[in-house]
């Protein structure tokens, strides 16, 4: 097994010499407190440098796409002869916690951000994929790419690399990117953080990092990191104001007020009050999803406040929704409901990122002749909502098929609703909590996209099943031909 990390100084890059150094000095050293040795550590870098008898393989590196760096390393090394073993490849600012073993992984192992994106700050990868990264240097040097990622998302999820590519753990990266997501992923995965990918001199991600500023009752990193940080960078980690329940209250504190990662079993804190996603049946819909998932992980009942506080002090009652919903699904873990202020909102990084868990009553397939929909989602009008005559064009094409269509909405319960999808054919409809439900109902789902994007109704429908239809005219034309097994 190898470590391979580069630094490549240019001198229109914002990182001085001095900033490099200082950076390859503490990865050296947290390395070989780990217990890397030295031999087994490849540094590539275009400039002079020595630390501890450990000296740079030098080349001359990419000038432009400097986050890409590591691509070119690698490629340099591949086309050298210098890799001959599995290798973890990383960025300056992606830091070892504990020593660990490699990931099983095929020809190239990756993890993610809290979405489906692949992260390029932690890469595993085997002598076999000398061509992917070949291919990925190729494509980021001909379309004069200033970033790496979008070339490596497009090359590894492709037709061609995407089966020789495996999504590894989100321990092997967890970034401040999504951080409660990717960290609660890693926690379920292995118990711990493998590796958190942070600027130690940003007070933010120091924040993030060491000081619970997302509330997770447990500070991400580990004592020894935080020791090692403080020997390298405690000039300016100590400038850092202190950030408290009530903004900035005095200067640098140690974080002592709560247990490093590994000095505690567990993440869960008691006393915190979850927050909904938002005031819409599908925003509580997937925040009830996920808190349930959180409290069968953790072991424990957690709090979720009845009220949502908007943006322009806008509050909103949703304790009934949150009622209805609750015992709807069919899940071990328990939430509290409470009136109290809640004092960490969940985001659509966490909430929308996991399967949901299926209702007590379940779509099967059936000989039913009935067709449901909803038209008038709640959230995004302007965007989801389609015309008059788009809803009279789908309704009209479904009755032809000899369907019977059943409007869902306003006017029957959460529970009602659930009913209906679980004895419905299919369920048809714009972005809407209806959509939501039929997601955890199991009924098949034709989506209609309309003017939304694309983009954002993937990543809120991540990993559940659907046909999606650009417009009316789509949905005519693939009904009842559609994907997904409908």
């Amino acid at each position: 097994m190898k470590q391979m990390m580069v630094a490549n100084f240019q001198e229109k890059s914002r990182y001085s010499l001095e900033k490099l150094n200082k950076n390859i000095c503490a990865q050296l050293e947290n390395s070989l407190q780990i217990g890397w040795k030295p031999e087994d550590i490849l540094l590539v870098t275009n400039f002079e440098f020595s630390f501890k008898g450990i000296k740079p393989v030098r080349f001359d590196l990419n000038e432009s796409c400097l986050t890409g760096s590591k691509i070119f390393a690698l490629k340099a090394l591949f086309d050298n002869g210098m890799i001959n073993e599995e290798t973890w490849a990383h960025d300056l600012d992606c830091w070892q916690t504990v020593s660990f073993d490699f990931p099983e992984f095929k020809d190239i192992g990756i993890a993610t951000y809290s979405s489906s994106k692949f992260n390029g700050g932690s890469v595993f990868v085997r002598p076999e994929s000398h061509d992917i990264i070949n291919k990925i240097a190729e494509e980021i040097t001909k379309n004069n790419e200033p970033r790496e990622e979008p070339t490596i998302n497009r090359i590894l999820k492709s037709e061609e690399y995407e089966p020789r590519t495996t999504v590894v753990s989100n321990s092997y990266n967890v970034g401040c990117s999504g951080l409660v997501v990717r960290y609660e992923r890693a926690i379920k995965d292995c118990g711990i953080t493998r590796c958190v990918h942070m600027h130690p001199e940003n007070r933010i991600a120091f924040d993030s990092m060491f000081r619970d500023r997302n509330r997770l009752g447990k500070i991400v990193a580990t004592r020894r990191l935080y020791d090692l940080f403080m020997k390298f960078f405690g000039e300016k980690i100590k400038t850092f104001k202190y950030v408290g329940e009530r903004g900035y209250d005095g200067d640098y504190r140690p974080p002592t007020h709560i247990p490093f990662s590994d000095e505690l079993e567990g993440y869960s804190k008691n006393d915190v009050i979850y927050c909904v996603n938002g005031k819409g049946l599908g925003d509580c819909w997937a925040s009830v999803n996920y808190l349930l998932r959180k409290s069968e992980i953790i072991g424990e009942p957690v709090k979720l406040c009845t009220w949502f506080h908007g943006g322009h002090g806008m509050i909103r009652d949703v304790k009934q929704k949150l009622e209805e919903i609750i015992p709807l699904l069919n899940s071990k873990g328990t939430i509290i409901l409470t009136e109290k202020k809640g004092d960490q909102y969940l985001n659509a990084d966490q909430v929308y990122q996991d399967p949901y868990f299926k209702t007590h009553m379940e779509w099967t397939e059936n000989k039913r002749s009935y067709f449901s929909y909803q038209f008038d989602g709640f959230s995004h009008k302007k965007f989801s909502n389609m015309s008059k005559e788009e809803e009279e064009k789908i309704l009209k094409h479904i009755t032809n098929k000899g369907y019977v269509v059943r409007k869902l909405g306003k006017n029957q319960t959460i529970r009602e609703c659930v009913r209906i999808l679980a004895e419905s054919k299919f369920f048809v409809g714009v972005d809407s909590g209806m959509m939501h439900l039929a997601h955890s109902v199991g009924t098949p789902v034709y989506a209609i996209l309309n003017k939304r994007n694309k983009q954002t109704f993937e990543e809120i429908h991540y990993k559940k099943k659907y046909t999606l239809c650009l417009d009316a005219d789509e949905f005519t034309k693939t009904f009842p031909d559609g994907s997904n097994g409908i």
